[in-house]
């Protein structure tokens, strides 16, 4: 998900069966198949489409697997089902983005819209990219928030971890905090993360150890830059909509839509913050600032068809 902000054109499936459907309907420059997949797995999925392209004598699309699991055998069975690349669950934006320019070819069009550091390392966030994907600098904020409390005491946690040569389950840590990180704009700390996930992959423990302080810092940086906006003065007080109040129908819509493919609201709920009713609203930022854009989605939806119903004529 969120690789519409990336300006990528997303077609998704719900299960393994619709997307082998899909794809032999359309015409793609990469598939994206979750191995767990329902109905149909991604393996099985992958076998299927590879089998369609032989018979109609198909140039192969390129296929990423897409997988919660980092072992060595996961990406065994991705590359016999037919498989060019392997990515990890949660989803790393630039990590997926790389993964899909080297696949099909294309650039990766890293924008460098990013604040000025004078010391030459990575910027605490991308303001850039933050304002495209979020919008809003406190909704933003509210999730970095929550993924500090969530992780504050990742540091201690992997050093334990590393005591004990828990290597795999530091690497599992680092890349979830890393994806995440990412999705957040966070880049000095998505530097430190890479470099961290760097140093266990290579299975250099005294290196990953000695990242740690680091790790703290970055950390550290990104609760200032939450505290410290979440102490500016808001721009407009938030008001209850009047009951003479509409709904911008094509607005509510192309916000849903955007929702569904696993995008960011960017402006849109902005746009709409003043009528949607403060149940509604509060409903969606909690799904945003938990990553779910399409639980969001789905709290918009049914007010949209609540709206239809009060607007239906009487039987």
């Amino acid at each position: 998900a969120l690789l519409g902000s990336r300006n990528h054109e997303l077609v998704t499936a719900e299960n393994g069966e619709q997307a082998v459907k899909l794809y032999r309907q359309g015409s793609f420059d990469a598939v994206l198949l979750d191995v767990q997949m329902p109905v149909m797995n991604g393996h099985e999925a992958c076998r299927a489409i590879r089998n369609y392209e032989r018979q109609h004598r198909r140039k192969p699309v390129p296929i990423i697997a897409l997988t919660a699991s980092v072992t060595e055998e996961d990406r065994r069975q991705a590359r016999e089902a037919g498989m060019d690349g392997f990515a990890v669950k949660p989803i790393d934006l630039q990590e997926i983005t790389g993964e899909l320019a080297r696949l099909t070819g294309a650039s990766t069009q890293r924008v460098s819209r990013k604040l000025a550091s004078q010391s030459g390392q990575a910027p605490v966030i991308d303001a850039g990219k933050m304002r495209e994907m979020w919008g809003s600098a406190s909704a933003h904020a509210r999730a970095v928030s929550r993924f500090v409390a969530q992780n504050k005491d990742a540091a201690a946690q992997l050093e334990t971890l590393l005591q004990n040569t828990h290597i795999a389950q530091a690497r599992q840590v680092v890349h979830r905090m890393k994806g995440t990180a990412g999705n957040l704009c966070l880049d000095e700390l998505y530097s430190v993360l890479a470099d961290l996930e760097q140093q266990l992959n290579g299975q250099r423990t005294d290196a990953a150890r000695k990242a740690l302080p680091r790790l703290q810092a970055g950390m550290l940086a990104a609760e200032q830059y939450y505290v410290a906006i979440s102490a500016q003065p808001p721009t407009a007080t938030r008001s209850l909509p009047s009951e003479s109040a509409k709904i911008d129908l094509h607005t509510l819509g192309l916000l849903t839509q955007k929702l569904r493919r696993g995008e960011m609201p960017g402006n849109l709920l902005e746009t709409l913050s003043q009528q949607l009713p403060p149940e509604v609203y509060q409903q969606v930022q909690e799904a945003l600032d938990n990553f779910e854009p399409e639980s969001a989605a789905h709290v918009l939806n049914n007010y949209a068809s609540q709206l239809q119903q009060e607007a239906a004529p009487d039987a």
